[in-house]
């Protein structure tokens, strides 16, 4: 059937990319060969951005079969009513999408990454009318691990999951070889052939860099520094692994899964006990790989390669007590705020560390006795050298203590800043050079004097009077007030919305999730986990918020600041309150 001849009023997008998918194989693919004598025998799965399907080819002597991903490539809806637009988000979004191929296309050699046969790239009209395009990719056809093991068609010993692990490494090794960070390794996304080879697919928002900063996975997976908005690099990569390998040697219960809100135990850095199924040897890398802290963490897949081939020599350690519970810090790259939208804490809760597992130093040979010898000589000149510059350092400190008495304090201040600058990174001082001069050159703080959503809680009477829910209770600067959605399924797709009568300049958003007067109320209301920010320019951002009450605000920062006449808040998911199921906002504030 050709696209002009198709009789139908819906206008299909970014949020429908199934059901445009599902169109798109049934009425304008249909019945027809795609490639050659190709042709579409069954839909297998779906994704967030595509549908596959089984495609077979008949040739003389055999039946050829392969795998076709078809993904639209369309406007979200809010470009929908605007043209210039419309085009401009559809071609980043097909150049978005070609790259996942030339990445496939470059680690096609790699026996552990998904194979990539062929691809095209085709215009999609509907009732005449250009809509975008989809893309199709032909790949070998391969059994998903995740549907496998739930069928329990994959047996989950350390035997079968110690192989798995050395197969999908090799192919994160291919992928981190060329710079490419995957950002979303998971079950789901691990495969496995008729001859039992595992590998790694679905590159669709792996990133070719040595650090980024956006947001980009799946939560349950995500390392602490990507969800806490933080720069990061491969050692990401190999967190997710981590949280796989810990998932498959946990009778396939993600770490924490027992308790109420798991990603958050792990974003306030609690210790992972060792997965139950697995050796102490075996255990011991996992637990290295999920490290909280990246420090504490394999530092390259190559490091956990050499783990994994010589698991059972290495020795088992027990695990070290934490007395104290303390932020981490990470490398300069790894700790940087995210100069996209992010979420932050603006003081830093105290966290714990993981229990750190040290890295094992190879035994170096005795040096020979000369080299003892002149070591010593050499320590001895410098304690030496060390004593006779502290004498005259004395004398004259002594001097200029006398001659310049009136001094003093300022000679004392400038001598700990001196110091202080011995300790900061050059990142530090420059992020603090950038806040400074922003703060000089900023506009006056933005004004948004409207408030309104979409529901509200009705008020309730109680021996304390009545209490209102209403959404202007979010800028009454009140911990005891707070904005309730009023809807039956816990406020998912409930928003609120700040308006202004010109546009604002705004650099952040400082939320108090839930309902803040005090624990007990605020741990038996729902709180905000996931949220969208959209604004007047027609840009949008996703984040994820802190749920537990010692994390009294989340503070979004936008660099560079956001221009926009309003700021909408759509409530996307959240945490599940242990007694009601109202979804409650304290407080808001813009910057």
């Amino acid at each position: 059937m050709n696209a002009d001849e198709i009789n139908r009023e819906t206008v299909f997008t970014a949020n429908k990319a199934n059901e445009a998918a599902t169109f798109i194989a049934d009425k304008i693919i249909g019945q027809q060969p795609i490639w050659e004598n190709w042709y579409i025998k069954g839909k297998i799965g779906s994704g967030t951005f595509c549908n596959v399907y089984r495609i077979e080819a008949r040739r003389t002597t055999r039946t050829d079969v392969s795998a076709l991903k078809i993904e639209p490539i369309l406007a979200e809806e809010k470009f929908c009513n605007n043209e210039e637009r419309k085009k401009s988000y559809i071609e980043k979004r097909k150049l978005s999408v070609e790259n996942e191929t030339n990445i496939m296309c470059g680690l096609k050699d790699c026996p552990n990454i998904v194979g990539y046969q062929e691809e095209d790239m085709r215009e999609f009209y509907l009732d005449g009318r250009f809509q975008g395009y989809y893309f199709l990719v032909r790949m070998e056809l391969l059994e998903n691990l995740h549907r496998l093991i739930i069928k329990k068609k994959f047996e989950l010993s350390e035997k079968n999951v110690l192989e798995l692990a050395k197969q999908i490494g090799n192919g994160i090794k291919a992928a981190h070889d060329i710079n490419i960070i995957h950002r979303d390794i998971k079950p789901e996304n691990l495969f496995v052939s008729q001859k039992g080879v595992h590998k790694l697919g679905d590159f669709n928002i792996s990133k070719q860099a040595t650090f980024t900063r956006t947001i980009a996975g799946t939560p349950q997976y995500m390392a602490p520094e990507v969800m806490r908005g933080f720069d990061y690099n491969k050692q990401a990569d190999i967190y997710s692994f981590g949280i796989c390998l810990y998932q498959m040697m946990n009778d396939y219960l993600l770490p924490f899964e027992e308790y109420e809100e798991p990603v958050n135990q792990r974003l306030n850095g609690t210790p992972l006990i060792p997965p139950k199924n697995a050796s102490g040897q075996f255990g011991y890398i996992i637990l290295k790989a999920c490290a909280f802290n990246p420090q504490e963490r394999y530092h390259s897949i190559d490091e956990m390669l050499y783990d994994l081939e010589n698991v059972y020599s290495i020795p088992v350690q027990p695990p070290i007590q934490i007395d104290s519970r303390t932020e981490y810090m990470g490398s300069q790259q790894t700790m940087q705020p995210q100069n996209t939208s992010s979420v932050r804490i603006p003081n830093p809760i105290p966290v714990p560390v993981p229990v750190p597992v040290p890295n094992f130093i190879p035994v170096q040979p005795p040096k020979p006795a000369h080299d003892t010898a002149k070591s010593i000589f050499i320590i001895l000149v410098v304690l030496i050298v060390l004593a006779t510059v502290g004498i005259s350092g004395f004398i004259l400190f002594g001097k200029n203590n006398n001659d310049n008495k009136s001094d003093e304090n300022t000679t004392i201040k400038y001598s700990e800043e001196e110091n202080k600058n011995d300790y900061e990174s050059s990142d530090v001082s420059e992020t603090h050079e950038e806040t400074v001069k922003e703060t000089e050159i900023g506009n006056s703080p933005p004004v948004f004097d409207e408030f309104s959503s979409t529901s509200e809680l009705a008020s309730i009477t109680n021996n304390d009077g009545t209490f209102n829910y209403n959404i202007s209770n979010i800028a009454d600067g009140d911990y005891y007030t707070c904005w309730a959605e009023g809807s039956s399924d816990a406020g998912i797709n409930e928003s609120i919305l700040l308006s202004a009568d010109e546009k604002q300049h705004v650099s952040e958003i400082s939320i108090t999730n839930g309902y803040y007067k005090d624990k007990d109320i605020f741990y038996k209301n729902n709180r905000v986990k996931n949220c969208r920010f959209e604004f007047s320019d027609g840009t949008s951002q996703e984040v994820v918020l802190l749920g537990e009450y010692s994390e009294q605000s989340n503070v979004i920062t936008f660099s560079p600041p956001v221009d926009t006449e309003y700021i909408k808040i759509t409530i996307l998911s959240v945490y599940s309150g242990n007694k009601y199921n109202d979804t409650c906002i304290s407080e808001i504030s813009v910057n």
